[in-house]
């Protein structure tokens, strides 16, 4: 009886990849909390993918599931992002299905830089290295570089770059 007059609130519950939240929510919230449902469901399924990929993307999602890396929306100025914490942001924008082997390679390459450690991660070296391996796991899965021709041209050419010379970078 006493809660009948709170109508205009809801009890719910869901799932996260780490357990489960119970929430107090106004009818103003609830789209907002089912749109972030819909992303995580999004981003498990998109995770998963990775072991259908060949096995650059099934070393990166080992590498996911054995360090419990949280990779998660966020919106950035960047496609995606590795955090200080060793978790993994990508950008809201990619989260619809158009496009997921670029989503993918972004989760790749991030992987790259958690595996590097923060000294390589944060070096031009270890960027060109997080790019070759991005865009040559893009490459497996689309069959070019990047979707806009100018674009993979440009690609093409970073990819040329050797990692172990010095005059290069």
């Amino acid at each position: 009886a006493k809660y009948r007059n709170r109508s205009h609130k809801f009890l719910w519950a869901y799932s996260t990849r780490w357990g489960c939240q119970l929430l107090s929510l106004s009818r103003a919230q609830l789209p907002i909390i089912l749109a972030r449902m819909d992303a995580e469901t999004w981003l498990d399924q998109l995770l998963a993918r990775l072991d259908e990929t060949g096995p650059v993307g099934q070393s990166a999602r080992e590498y996911l599931r054995q360090r419990k890396i949280n990779v998660s929306l966020h919106a950035q100025p960047t496609g995606a992002r590795w955090t200080a914490r060793g978790h993994i942001e990508l950008h809201p924008s990619y989260a619809e299905p158009r496009d997921d082997a670029y989503a993918l390679s972004l989760v790749v390459h991030e992987v790259r830089h958690l595996q590097q450690g923060w000294f390589t991660a944060l070096s031009v070296q270890g960027e060109l290295e997080g790019w070759h391996v991005q865009f040559a796991f893009l490459k497996s899965l689309t069959g070019r570089y990047h979707s806009d021709p100018k674009l993979d041209h440009i690609v093409a050419e970073l990819m040329s770059l050797p990692l172990s010379d010095r005059a290069a970078l």
